[in-house]
């Protein structure tokens, strides 16, 4: 058995069986603790439920983490790793199943791991119009940190259909005061937010730049991105001294300082050309911090990715690692290059462990007909009524107060979906396996007509910020109408998982699809964070998306994902009522909203 794990901030694990990724969960789903970073014990055992290994057979767990000190659980654990790594439960699983450990060392960092996790994504999504003598890339890895201190990592590949690929490391930066990441989170708790957790929510606050500022204030705030993207381009690249504990937490912590002086030094400067107190009121501030580090983050990383397109003559991108959370940044990359361009759905720390397995096992990927890493619908789970909590089995029924079915037949469930959008009615699904990661993919999902109005009444009855648009999930044939095809063609396997964004065509409905657009600052342009959906699946969802353009006239749905806010994706069919009593005792408020505008359709098939 090859248990891939992934410790820090969405701690998870993930079974891979023969080259593929068969099972996986985030700790997050069992504990109810958004993005949590604890050692995975639940996910483990929910893997184990579905196989269970044995000492027969080869047992290998694959770490990844981000410590300074690679023999961490050799040489004895540091207090501060305790809740990352528990030594018991790793003993139970070395002694009774005799796993091995296979980790990180000096010549697979965490940065290598993530661009292994690339690399297979990367070879799950060739298709026959990528020569079969092989894709050249480069591989850029950037976070908040990694091993001693790595910031950004920059890799050349060449990935063949039918042999391994040829990886070699060109450069590694090392520093705190280096990291966008650390910019991006640091931006995040400046403003009030939540780290780790809210950062996404500036790309909705910096449209608003010039409901804030001035024309000068904003060439200012430009002028400060401009002196940022300075200092983290042309300060030398240099290796920190080499530590050996955990991670360097008093650098870490003057790092922290650094940015919140220079945040409030940047406030301070563009102040006078406020509209509003910048100081004490918070939506401002994220509005104007939001706009200086998106055109940090975008531009610095253009230019790094720039300077060794030329150096090397490779035009093909592949990224990984966290701030290709960032979809607007993604597209940024996407658009200046001349190549094809490639982001790993898990940008966080979840791809980590599955990197390290594919860096130890690099023969798998020499399979012509690979797809170990294609599909993110991986977590198995029991959706039946018995499982239902016997005080919410009494509300299952087709009447009101509540609107909750279950339905066991596929054919029955698309049907009931389809007749529900047709009354503009919010239609939270449950059904099949899971999804893996980030992004719901309409597994576990609310889907709607793509229109502003529902946008706000679902963020209103899950408690949400309402400053993001939601994302529209399309059948591949229908992306031609609605973004142009020199984006999209670029573009292998990352547009099915809402990691990147594409600009709308001009020409497209607003009113019609407002709910899936989102406005550039500073300019009259709209994008979108498509899922999309192949012609010829036979999902559920391609399915509803077929049904909702014949008889709807609707070329995409929302899909956002089916929890209240602060929680983490339902995976239970006790979580999905929860949810949706939840949103339910604040629909019976709303005195204008009908009271069937909002069902919850559990799929048990």
């Amino acid at each position: 058995m090859d248990l891939a794990i992934s410790l820090g901030h969405n701690a998870s694990a993930a079974l891979i069986e023969k080259g593929i990724v068969s099972l996986a969960y985030e700790e997050e789903r069992f504990s109810k603790i958004k993005s949590d970073s604890h050692w995975p014990t639940n996910a483990i055992a929910e893997i184990f439920k579905h196989k269970q290994p044995t000492r027969t057979e080869k047992n290998t767990l694959y770490i990844s983490h981000w410590y300074d000190d690679f023999n961490f659980y050799k040489r004895g654990i540091h207090e501060r790793i305790q809740k990352h790594f528990v030594p018991k439960e790793v003993s139970a699983l070395l002694n009774e199943y005799a796993f091995k450990i296979v980790t990180l060392n000096e010549n697979l960092t965490h940065h290598d791991a993530h661009a292994w996790s690339v690399l297979a994504f990367l070879k799950s999504n060739m298709k026959e119009d990528i020569p079969r003598i092989g894709y050249e890339t480069l591989i850029f890895v950037a976070d908040g940190f990694g091993n001693r201190g790595e910031v950004v990592s920059i890799y050349r590949a060449n990935v063949y259909k039918s042999c391994k690929p040829e990886f070699q490391k060109i450069n590694s930066v090392h520093g705190y005061n280096l990291s966008l990441g650390l910019m991006y989170q640091y931006a995040t708790s400046f403003t009030g937010m939540k780290e780790n957790e809210d950062e996404y929510k500036f790309l909705g606050y910096e449209s608003h730049i010039e409901t804030i500022l001035s024309e000068e204030g904003i060439r200012i705030l430009g002028s400060e991105a401009s002196e940022l993207r300075h200092q983290l381009i042309i300060s030398p690249w240099m290796k920190q001294d080499l530590n050996t504990g955990f991670i360097d937490l008093d650098s870490l912590n003057l790092v922290k300082e650094m940015w919140y002086k220079k945040f409030d030094e940047i406030l301070a400067k563009v102040s006078p050309y406020a509209e509003k107190d910048l100081k004490n009121d918070k939506e401002a501030m994220r509005i104007v911090i939001g706009y200086l580090i998106q055109l940090t983050i975008e531009v610095t990383m253009e230019q790094i990715i720039a300077k060794y397109e030329e150096e090397t003559g490779i035009k093909n991108i592949c990224v990984a690692g966290g701030i290709f959370y960032n979809v607007k940044l993604n597209n940024s990359i996407m658009r200046a290059t001349q190549g094809k361009f490639c982001v790993v759905p898990l940008a966080g720390d979840q791809a980590g462990g599955i990197g390290v397995y594919y860096a130890n096992n690099p023969e798998v990927l020499a399979d012509e007909f690979f797809q170990g890493f294609e599909n993110l619908c991986l977590g198995k789970r029991d959706l039946s009524p018995e499982t239902l909590k016997d005080e919410y089995k009494v509300n299952v029924q087709t009447t009101p107060p509540f609107y909750f079915h279950i339905i066991d037949k596929k054919i029955q469930f698309i049907r009931k979906i389809v007749d529900e959008l047709k009354k503009d009615t919010l239609v939270n699904v449950v059904h099949s396996q899971m999804e893996f990661g980030p992004r719901a993919l309409c597994n576990t999902s609310t889907l709607a007509l793509p229109t502003k109005e529902n946008v706000e009444l679902i963020n209103t009855l899950n408690k949400r910020n309402t400053v993001m648009p939601m994302a529209p999930v399309m059948l591949r044939s229908h992306l031609d109408f609605f973004f142009e095809d020199e984006q999209y063609n670029k573009v292998i396997g990352s547009d099915k998982f809402m990691i990147i964004t594409y600009d709308y065509r001009t020409s497209l409905l607003y009113d019609k699809y407002s709910g899936v657009m989102h406005k550039y600052p500073l300019k009259e342009v709209y994008s979108g964070r498509p899922q999309v959906v192949e012609d010829d699946s036979m999902s559920i969802i391609a399915e509803v998306l077929r049904k909702a353009w014949l008889e709807l006239g609707y070329a995409c749905l929302i899909n956002t994902s089916y929890n209240v806010h602060g929680v983490p994706i339902v995976r239970s069919i006790n979580d999905a009522y929860e949810s949706y009593e939840f949103q339910q005792n604040i629909l019976k408020d709303l005195k204008d909203v009908r009271q069937d505008k909002n069902i919850l359709l559990v799929g048990n098939f």
